[in-house]
């Protein structure tokens, strides 16, 4: 069995999972992804270079959102597009919102 994190593993054992336990990477970041194109984002008609972003609000301590938002308005500050990508429907679509508000809070804060 392997899982992402530790706090996964931790919940496996405690349900009584017996097997052995392995904490591996994302298998995503393994992939040879060849080029191809997108008729999805080919649509977005984006006119400069671009990132993509999925944010859960996991439940942690840290303020997450704000540190993001500072990251993404770098970003921006630059000529990047950002694009969000909920990848878990409304609440992703949610935490998404609160990150848009989050770099424009950062750009007011910088301006005033």
């Amino acid at each position: 069995m392997t899982v992402r994190d530790a706090d996964s593993k931790k919940l496996l054992e405690e349900i009584g999972l017996k097997k052995p336990i392995d904490i591996v990477p994302d298998a995503v970041f393994g992939l040879a992804v060849k080029q191809q194109a997108s008729i999805w984002l080919t649509d977005q008609s984006l006119s400069a270079d671009f990132i993509t972003i999925s944010v859960r609000d996991w439940p942690v301590e840290t303020d997450f959102i704000r540190k993001l938002a500072a990251v993404c308005d770098r970003f921006a500050k630059k000529g990047t597009e950002i694009l969000f990508v909920p990848m878990h429907g409304e609440d992703d679509r949610q935490t998404a919102r609160k990150l848009w508000g989050g770099i424009w809070r950062q750009r007011l804060d910088t301006y005033q």
